[in-house]
């Protein structure tokens, strides 16, 4: 396989990958933009690494294999942390300052 072979397979895996939610830090797009020109300072090599690892992160592999389990995913003394977290990133349920205040004081 050629170097730009390489880089097409890479390309075509990159444009399978979902949408992000944070987009002004999406890892499929810097890496379009790196991989879609195919520079020669690229080597085959390289670019079948760029696959491998791009193929054991799109079918979650490390995900399933570290699995972190409910007591870290849900911790008992604050069990809503990652469900507010999570929500704060994707823009749901935004907290006014009373609401803030109070789970600043109270820990709820």
């Amino acid at each position: 396989m050629s170097t730009k072979e390489a880089a097409k397979v890479l390309v075509k895996l990159l444009e399978q990958v979902p949408k992000e939610k944070l987009t002004s830090l999406s890892l499929k797009e810097v890496q379009l933009n790196r991989y879609r020109p195919v520079a020669e300072e690229f080597t085959e090599s390289d670019i079948l690494q760029q696959i491998q690892a791009l193929k054991s992160i799109s079918s979650n592999q490390y995900r399933d294999y570290y699995y972190p389990g409910d007591k870290l995913i849900r911790p008992q003394g604050n069990p809503d942390y990652y469900e507010r977290l999570l929500a704060e990133i994707s823009g749901e349920g935004k907290e006014n300052l009373f609401t803030g205040l109070r789970t600043v004081v109270l820990g709820k």
